[in-house]
């Protein structure tokens, strides 16, 4: 086991790294925060079987109320979150089901597997009074998806300094590198399903980012949530 400190080292040299590499991955692209659904079609069929998704969601918790928390996967996550307040139920983690969630989530999945360049999927559950502090996310190389399945009112999220909103049943697709933060001052959760894509880029930006998301996908932060989060679900109730 790899100790915090080194996995902290190594994800701030990676970061280091990936920056200049990202400007090279974007060049001659689009650089909104916000992005238009329109450019990515295949993912209109989630916000279709909204109602399937938020179905399956709450079967699952009706027997596994108790879900892991983010800061409990990973140890980058207690700097940007209230601990024990994220609450997460991984399907996929950078290419990488997670087995047992085929049974509890068989609409979901296969909705998943008609979608090209799905990286991660979960559903992402603020608890009240949840503040996700103001962060960016590590590489451009991604576009991050939300549907909104439950979402009360008194939550949002602000990204590259303006406010937003989710609907049930509404996507919100947008470019994470951008500061954002996110919260839910309601009474009640907040669930979304998010996913993180494949950025649609030029061909030989395409390969390169395909080749980058691989290294990621097998790098010490991405492993820890994958093992941390296949040995929760590995105990859930089917």
């Amino acid at each position: 086991m790899l100790s915090k400190k080194f996995l902290n080292y190594i994800n701030k040299l990676g970061q280091l790294i990936f920056i200049p590499i990202e400007q090279l991955l974007v060049w001659g692209t689009k650089k909104n925060a916000i992005q238009s659904i329109e450019d990515y079609p295949e993912l209109k069929t989630l916000a279709n079987h909204a109602d399937e998704i938020l179905a399956e969601y709450q079967h699952f918790i009706e027997t596994n109320p108790s879900l892991p928390y983010m800061d409990d996967l990973s140890f980058s996550q207690k700097k940007i979150v209230t601990q024990k307040k994220w609450g997460s139920i991984f399907l996929r983690i950078y290419g990488r089901d997670i087995p047992k969630m085929h049974v509890h989530f068989k609409t979901t999945m296969g909705l998943l597997k008609e979608i090209p360049g799905v990286k991660t999927t979960f559903f992402s559950v603020f608890a009240p009074k949840t503040h996700l502090l103001p962060h960016r996310g590590p590489y451009k190389g991604v576009i991050r998806y939300h549907l909104g399945l439950i979402v009360p009112e008194n939550c949002g999220i602000k990204i590259d300094g303006k406010t937003h909103s989710w609907s049930y049943g509404q996507a919100l697709l947008f470019d994470d590198t951008y500061i954002h933060e996110a919260w839910n001052n309601a009474a009640s959760e907040r669930v979304v399903l998010f996913l993180d894509i494949e950025r649609k880029l030029p061909f030989f930006q395409s390969c390169l980012n395909r080749c980058l998301l691989f290294l990621i996908g097998k790098s010490p932060f991405v492993s820890e949530i994958y093992s941390n989060a296949k040995d929760y679900h590995a105990n859930v109730d089917r």
